[in-house]
């Protein structure tokens, strides 16, 4: 989830940049590795981005990277 309380901060889903995608994929990698989950697993990655008084559900948001930029 990211949240913004001020509207000159830009948009909340801006924060979730190519380089924290792949940061958020390393820990999702990890995690799998951790429960003894196979590479198989089938895996989404949503974005809850708050905006003030607004909430918005990002499905899919992005795919897979498997590094961090």
């Amino acid at each position: 989830m990211k949240a913004r309380l001020r509207e000159n901060a830009g948009y909340a889903a801006e924060a979730v940049d190519r380089k924290k995608q792949g940061i958020i994929c390393r820990v999702s990698d990890h995690y799998r590795m951790s429960e003894g989950l196979g590479d198989d697993i089938q895996i989404r990655y949503d974005v809850i981005a708050v905006d003030g008084e607004e909430i918005n559900w990002i499905k899919n948001a992005f795919d897979y990277t498997g590094k961090a930029f």
